[in-house]
């Protein structure tokens, strides 16, 4: 399994990943061996490393096409060890040079959105990656994508129905479950003042929560939460615009996520609001190494939580959100309304100035809740790690 993702990835892709693997089996009773390729064993979770017969690692490529490098590299190392079967979870590259590979794709936005990347507005390097993904899907043994929004697209544009296989994603809600019946044994109280809703019970005392809201200058259950790395497919200078026109002087917002790519329009659009009134300057935070202790306390005390993606392979921090009992705020695309369905309130895609009504009339007490605790704990429940790992290893096996 290519691990290089965990390297430079420990949002999105990176955390389905680890996730993914922590839930795997041991494999050796079943007279295979599994390894993984790295660039740093270091990056790797205790648990993630106990699934390997071995972690191997390979030097990391800098420069113009790294991609390619990191690729030939990596099945250079792949033939040494005389491996059967590569999985690639991050890069579509490998399939180029080994021949029985398969794929994880969590979504096709670089071949829908080649602007939203570095390079996009290329030509030449826009056709070089439609190429090398188009000959990728194709030679691949199986692709595994996270949704069935996903698996369209890729039927849609490649026409491979048959080796397209939904896998899923999950939400936690497992293990949420076993650390409250264990808390429960310690005779700890752990749920939140709706004795429904399953909250985290990891060490997170009210000191930790109070240092943490301070930290970022937060008030329990006053703020708006976005969750995402900093790049043009999550669309948030709409929701800054959003926030800024909406009028609500008693919320903040705060942005969490790391610097990514092509991200200067959010810091411009901040500085245009700001210039047009001072006082979201201490109103609107953009947070870029919040981790993941802080993370889980900023979700569970947000007010609600919002997502402005233009496109999503599947959009899991709402689903994190709503195992917190968050209500959720979405953009009106196919893919949030496969996976959410009624649970989220909706507006149109990049319109900022619906989403500005849409948040002032949420913060009304008349404002319908979509919020039914019992419900939601079964919807979460299709959302289980155990049950995305048993589908994977399945399909490899078949």
């Amino acid at each position: 399994i290519d691990l290089t993702i965990l390297d430079y990835n420990n949002e999105g892709i990176g955390k389905f990943t680890t996730q993914l693997l922590k839930n795997l089996p041991r494999l050796d009773e079943l007279n295979i061996r599994l390894y993984g390729i790295i660039y740093d064993t270091q990056k790797l979770d205790e648990e993630v490393k106990s699934k390997f017969h071995e972690i191997v690692t390979i030097k990391k490529p800098t420069g113009l096409f790294s991609g390619f490098r990191e690729a030939s590299r990596l099945t250079l190392k792949v033939k040494s060890l005389e491996i059967d079967l590569l999985i690639a979870t991050g890069n579509h590259l490998p399939t180029l040079f080994f021949q029985n590979c398969d794929l994880i794709i969590h979504d096709i936005s670089p071949v829908i959105y080649p602007q939203h990347f570095p390079g996009g507005q290329n030509l030449l390097l826009k056709k070089i990656f439609e190429f090398t993904y188009k000959v990728a899907v194709s030679r691949a043994r199986k692709i595994y994508t996270i949704s069935e929004f996903t698996k369209n697209e890729i039927n849609k544009y490649y026409k491979t129905t048959e080796k397209v296989h939904v896998i899923g994603n999950g939400s936690g809600i497992e293990d949420q479950a076993n650390k409250t019946a264990a808390n429960e044994n310690k005779n700890v109280y752990t749920t939140s003042t709706d004795k429904d809703v399953i909250t985290d019970v990891n060490a997170s005392t009210s000191a930790d929560v109070g240092s943490t809201l301070q930290k970022y200058k937060l008030e329990k259950n006053r703020y708006f939460l976005a969750v995402g790395t900093f790049n043009p497919r999550k669309d948030y200078p709409t929701l800054i615009r959003a926030f800024a026109d909406s009028g609500l002087t008693d919320y903040k917002l705060i942005i969490v996520g790391k610097k990514g790519w092509l991200y200067q329009d959010c810091f411009d659009t901040l500085d245009q609001v700001i210039e047009k009134d001072e006082s979201l300057k201490d109103k609107i935070i953009f947070a870029h190494d919040v981790n993941d202790f802080e993370l889980n306390i900023l979700l569970e005390n947000c007010f609600a939580f919002i997502n402005t993606s233009v496109y999503e392979g599947f959009g899991m921090p709402p689903l994190e959100a709503l195992l917190r009992g968050k209500e959720i705020i979405l953009p009106e695309i196919e893919v949030m309304r496969e996976v959410y369905g009624n649970f989220a309130h909706y507006f149109p895609v990049g319109n900022s100035e619906q989403l500005a009504n849409l948040l002032k009339n949420f913060t009304s007490s008349r404002f319908p809740s979509k919020i039914n605790h019992e419900v939601i704990q079964i919807f979460l429940s299709r959302f289980n790690w155990e049950e995305v790992s048993k589908k994977f290893l399945q399909n490899i096996l078949s």
